[in-house]
């Protein structure tokens, strides 16, 4: 007994480890089918039943090899594909490249017959958490660890800054605990922009602390905002990070000038967001310095994007995300809600104005909401919204921007429930609760109104109903419970409790229960399991060769995780000249950001221009009719080998000039069947040196190329030339970041065969040629990212000397008085 009080009385004099205690209990019920059950994050049966959940390896469940669970968890309209196709398969390379190899990852030569990485600004690279990922070898193990600790720390950022803005301890424990059921987590449930929703709460509390502290403990909060602000920006879903990372500094900012005693510290504060902003930028130049120059030279969806937005009447969404799926039509949700207390919450301090007007930081959350909020529901036009420089290249901004939004909504709801803990005037209390009851009240009846055309199952009326009625009887019952003592107290203490659970009960993990309404992640297998078709593949290719899947088996680039290479994959950023020669060419389509094979029969010049040898599909589909490839074996997949692939590299003494794609494409199609190389009429009149092999008369001499070293970032490999000529190399050509070598000396890269690309050899003889990519302007990057980091390290050696006493066990970044 002497040593839980000792404990009680330690914890209450360091409320933070409190915080963190409850953020570390309420993942483990909120996501106790990962950490108990075997559930995964990344499971492979998480996705659609309407469409059969996401193919990888094969196109029915199971889809990897290993496991014969044939359940897809229903994940309510959740974009699964993005993890799947996207982040795992690049996590196994990076992985792959940092601990085979030593080296930073730029280049992808898994997919899209090679891609850059980095410049992706989406690798996820700079993010702390990923490296658990990366240590664990991109396993589902891993990815479920990065998880429940980037949830764990926003339950623990939200405790911390409900109590930084509030001072009330016993609140901020059940916003610690309330912020794992968030409602957004349903819309993200395994997206990249689950881990930016998670840094939010640093972002908005370091930057506070950092602009309105002193001295040392405004450098250590300088410190957690450069970590916070830098992983959410490298978190995987750039759009909404910028999003993020702009609207909070800046609520932040304002928030500290209008606290300001003077001129003088709002002039300190502006300075320490302008020197904070700078290091952000240099330590991120990596990120997006490659990022700026490589996004005018590539293709991309967003170029001719659709400004999407709700109508005003769905605001009840933003409670909760069921409005939004009671209406949407696409397969994939629309937009991310919160939970219906925090709606109530705010309104009901909107109700308590007159309290909280005091409350600075109120006023401003509350105007950052209503900003917010209109870039979400269209009362900022999408008119104006294309007039802002980024913003108007996201289409999905009322997604994007609900990030935000359901954050201020937490921290509006924390007010209204200070505003309640603090009025005494029983009637006053009334009064508040009736008008936010209306309130709720009209927002549910408008949508109801303006929806009645829309057919809605019977169960969202129960739902709505049920919760409404929970969120409104909660503070009722918490009144009555004022001043109770005894079994009355703890009845109504337990009865309260639930009474808050029920509006956020559907927003947990669960191994149990309807499934069109709570999700059920699907379970934890190898997502590298062995495969014998890749192993056949590997074991019987005696060159560099590249392998795809007809329909949809190694879809989405997912041969990446085994470390094949493949033609199609998930780009955000696509190489212009391979997209354009790809989807001019028979029988390949692109559908959004992948590339489909339509008709293998029909692509199979340019299939085997871009070394595709081995062809995959599911042992029990029939193959297409006429498939003019030779069946090489059935195992777990059945596998047809390309005898007419063109090598990886190869020497050519003769050069083929073609005017535009389309004369490309004719000539690929007609002559296909044995390697030739060809530039561009455009591309050949700035390397007049190159037109002797144009004019020459005569067949080309092709002499395949050997001795490959296929590395991270390098390829190279020997070429024996009986005369000059010119090599290629089937990788994608990208204008800026490729140098190459020929025999250590640096010569020009060439496109060419529209997409490809390959070196002038002006003479005949023995030739080692290394090909190395670097993204544009990374010396300037590297600049930057070490000078950001010199900065700091003298700002901590020299500037701040009692900075390293923080790090001490005594040590305390908050001291806040709490009720």
């Amino acid at each position: 007994m002497a040593a839980w009080s000792q404990t009680s009385r330690a914890l209450s004099r360091h409320p933070r480890w409190l915080l963190l205690i409850a953020a570390i209990l309420a993942v483990l019920v909120n996501c106790y089918p990962i950490i108990f059950c075997g559930r995964s994050f990344v499971s492979p049966n998480n996705g659609a039943p309407n469409n059969g959940g996401n193919s990888l390896l094969y196109d029915t469940t199971p889809t990897l090899p290993g496991y014969t669970d044939e359940h897809i968890a229903d994940l309510h309209g959740a974009d699964t594909g993005a993890i799947m196709w996207h982040d795992i398969p690049n996590a196994f390379v990076e992985a792959r490249g940092l601990f085979r190899e030593g080296a930073l990852p730029f280049w992808n030569r898994c997919k899209n017959a090679g891609d850059p990485m980095l410049p992706q600004a989406i690798s996820m690279f700079g993010d702390p958490l990923h490296f658990i990922v990366l240590a664990g070898g991109a396993s589902a193990w891993a990815w479920d660890l990065k998880f429940l600790a980037a949830k764990a720390l926003f339950c623990f950022g939200c405790g911390w800054l409900v109590l930084l803005l509030t001072r009330h301890l016993g609140l901020s424990l059940v916003f610690t605990a309330a912020a794992a059921y968030c409602g957004l987590f349903n819309f993200v449930p395994n997206h990249p922009g689950f881990f930016v929703f998670c840094y939010t709460p640093w972002i908005l509390l370091s930057a506070i602390r950092a602009l309105m502290g002193t001295g040392s403990r405004r450098f250590a909060w300088g410190l957690i905002w450069l970590v916070g602000d830098t992983g959410c920006f490298n978190a995987g879903h750039v759009e909404a990070a910028v999003v993020c990372i702009g609207g909070l500094n800046v609520i932040g900012l304002v928030y500290a000038l209008l606290e300001a005693r003077n001129g003088r510290a709002r002039w300190r504060a502006v300075a320490v967001m302008a020197a904070m902003t700078a290091l952000f930028l240099g330590l991120n130049a990596p990120v997006w310095l490659p990022f700026l120059s490589y996004l005018p030279a590539s293709f991309n969806l967003h170029t001719d994007v659709v400004i999407e937005q709700f109508p005003l009447h769905l605001l009840a969404g933003l409670g909760d995300d069921c409005f939004y799926h009671a209406v949407q039509e696409g397969p994939l949700a629309e937009g991310p809600g919160g939970t219906m207390f925090a709606l109530f919450g705010t309104l009901f301090a909107l109700a308590s104005w007159r309290e909280l007007r005091s409350e600075r930081f109120f006023t401003v959350s509350l105007a950052a909401f209503t900003v917010w909020a209109g870039f979400i529901f269209g009362y900022i036009p999408a008119a104006w919204v294309e007039h802002l420089p980024l913003i108007r290249r996201i289409g999905h901004i009322r997604a994007d921007f609900s990030y935000l939004a359901v954050f201020h909504l937490l921290i509006g709801s924390a007010y209204g429930s200070l505003a309640l803990i603090r009025t005494v005037d029983l009637q006053l209390v009334w009064r508040r609760w009736l008008a936010s009851a209306i309130g709720l009240g009209l927002i549910e009846l408008i949508f109801f109104w303006f929806t009645r055309a829309v057919e809605k199952p019977s169960e969202f009326y129960l739902y709505v109903a049920a919760v409404t009625a929970c969120v409104l009887s909660a503070p009722l019952l918490y009144l009555w419970l004022r001043g109770a003592a005894g079994a009355r107290r703890i009845a109504g203490g337990l009865a309260l409790g639930l009474l808050l659970f029920a509006p956020h009960a559907r927003f947990g993990l669960y191994t149990f229960g309807p499934e069109g309404w709570v999700i059920q992640p699907g379970v934890r297998v190898p997502l590298d399991a062995p495969s014998e078709a890749v192993e056949y593949m590997r074991r019987n290719a005696k060159e560099p060769f590249r392998a795809t899947g007809l329909a949809w088996d190694l879809y989405g680039g997912y041969g990446a995780v085994y470390g094949l290479e493949d033609i199609k994959g998930v780009s955000a950023l696509m190489n212009p000249y391979y997209n354009e020669l790809c989807t001019h060419y028979p029988g390949i389509e692109r559908d959004s950001y992948l590339l489909e094979l339509d008709d293998p029969a029909a692509a199979k010049n340019l299939l085997s221009m871009l070394n595709v040898r081995y062809l995959a599909m599911n042992r029990a589909d029939p193959p297409p009719d006429d498939l003019p490839y030779r069946l090489a074996g059935k195992y777990d997949l059945t596998v047809f080998e390309n005898d007419a692939v063109w090598p990886r590299a190869f020497f050519a003494s003769r050069l083929r000039e073609y005017g535009g794609v389309d004369d490309f494409v004719s000539a690929l199609g007609k002559d296909g069947g044995t390697p030739f190389v060809a530039m561009s009429r455009a591309d050949l009149a700035g390397h007049p040196e190159l037109l002797m092999l144009v004019a020459g008369s005569g067949s080309s001499t092709i002499q395949p190329a050997s001795g490959y070293r296929l590395e991270t970032n390098v390829t190279s490999f020997e070429i024996d030339a009986p005369a000059s000529g010119v090599a290629l190399l089937a990788e994608t050509y990208v204008a800026q970041g490729f140098t190459v070598e020929v025999n250590g000396a640096s010569h020009p890269v060439l496109r060419l065969n529209h997409a490809l690309k390959g070196v002038y050899l002006d003479r005949p003889g023995h030739y080692r040629v290394t090909f190395r990519y670097r993204p544009p302007h990374w010396g300037l990057a590297m600049a930057l990212f070490y000078a950001s980091l010199a900065v700091i390290g003298m700002a901590a050696l020299a500037g701040v000397p009692s900075f390293w006493a923080l790090s001490l066990k005594r040590s305390r970044l908050l001291e806040i008085p709490c009720r």
